[in-house]
């Protein structure tokens, strides 16, 4: 069976190169605690992590503590801290897709760190700004960046963050096209972290690598790794890894026909993602499910999924997603012959494409 359109549905995991947080209610009141402390500095560093946890609740939040952060440093005249406030500012900013800010945010505290000869803070920031290069769509760049931060963790000798560094120069060869290469850099980083025993790391190579196997055509062996990354997801209940791969799943078996197998996927990737609340997530798997449905014939169901995920991609001000649901909405006119209306959403998706260019043209240029 020939191999139809996937791409709307593949996602890759990209890694922050950060110690390990785990948000919980008791470290959050943890934190709070600290903020009573006599200590300025201890104060400095409590509103950084608080600004890092409330990125899973409140991105406004987030923000407002790593300002406090970013303010009490400065007062204090304390580098070391106004760097690290820059930095979770910095990611906020990735989270909020306001991508110059992020840039900006980046290169304050790298000045510092590159002051203070921070080896292992430099490498971090090349990975975030190499990251934020990858979402604006300058591939050299983001390239670049991350092989800067690869150089660093290997003179270093540190093995967990080189092979959360090759994932992501294997992601961003995946996106030039360079199939061989991304194999290569994800196998290089799945050996990486089965030594080192980084289940999460190895679930998401085995999920990346099924995404190289499925952009070059091989849906036998994308299936396999993609089924690796779901045991070892529930296994750590790590539910928004899990959502991820249960949403390939289902594009992959949209992309051979298998609607029905799809909609198992994203059933409970649909699921998951509702318990989270992310609005953005939500719209991608109602996008899957419209198209499972629209492959059954199952027009009703399909428009309805189709159109809610529009409804939350602008509420939530997504456009990769906005874009996708006018496409799809707009196919699936054209299969129930409707074509005054297929004609309508195909002119708005063609427009949310010219938005989009131009978008990353101006990112480009400032």
């Amino acid at each position: 069976m020939a191999i139809r359109s996937f791409q709307a549905y593949i996602f890759c995991l990209l890694f922050f190169l950060l110690s390990p947080k785990i948000y919980s209610n008791s470290r959050i009141d943890s934190l709070k605690s600290l903020l009573d402390s006599k200590t300025d500095t201890v104060k400095v560093r409590a509103l950084s992590d608080l600004c890092w946890e409330y990125r899973f609740i409140s991105t406004d939040s987030a923000f407002d503590f790593g300002q406090k952060a970013l303010s009490l440093a400065a007062k204090l005249n304390w580098e070391p801290g106004i760097a690290q406030a820059y930095n979770d500012l910095g990611i906020v900013y990735i989270d909020r897709n306001e991508y110059g800010r992020s840039l900006d945010a980046f290169h304050h505290a790298m000045q510092i760190r590159m002051k203070h000869s921070d080896s292992s803070g430099i490498a971090a920031l090349y990975n975030k700004i190499g990251i934020v290069h990858q979402k604006q769509g300058d591939l050299e760049k983001a390239l670049d960046n991350q092989l800067k931060a690869l150089r660093i963790y290997e003179q270093m000798q540190q093995d967990l963050w080189i092979g959360y560094c090759l994932n992501n120069i294997a992601i961003i060869h995946q996106n030039l096209g360079n199939y061989k290469k991304s194999l290569e850099a994800h196998l290089r980083a799945l050996d990486i972290r089965i030594e080192q025993s980084d289940k999460y790391g190895e679930g998401g190579s085995y999920g990346n690598i099924a995404n190289v196997y499925l952009r070059t055509g091989d849906t036998l062996l994308a299936g396999e790794y993609y089924e690796k990354a779901v045991k070892i997801f529930r296994d750590l209940a790590s539910m928004e890894a899990l959502a991820v791969m249960l949403n390939n799943l289902g594009g992959l078996y949209i992309s051979t026909g298998d609607y029905n197998k799809a909609l198992e996927y994203l059933r409970e990737a649909f699921s998951i993602r509702v318990d989270l609340g992310d609005k953005k997530a939500i719209a991608s798997t109602l996008i899957g499910l419209g198209e499972a449905y629209k492959g059954l014939s199952r027009f009703r169901e399909a428009r309805r999924s189709l159109f809610k995920a529009l409804e939350l991609a602008r509420k939530a001000q997504v456009i990769e997603e906005t874009k996708m649901a006018y496409q799809k909405i707009s196919r699936l006119y054209y299969s129930m012959n409707k074509h005054d209306s297929a004609f309508y959403f195909q002119n708005l998706y063609s427009q949310t494409i010219d938005s989009i260019y131009e978008s990353r043209l101006n990112a480009r240029i400032l």
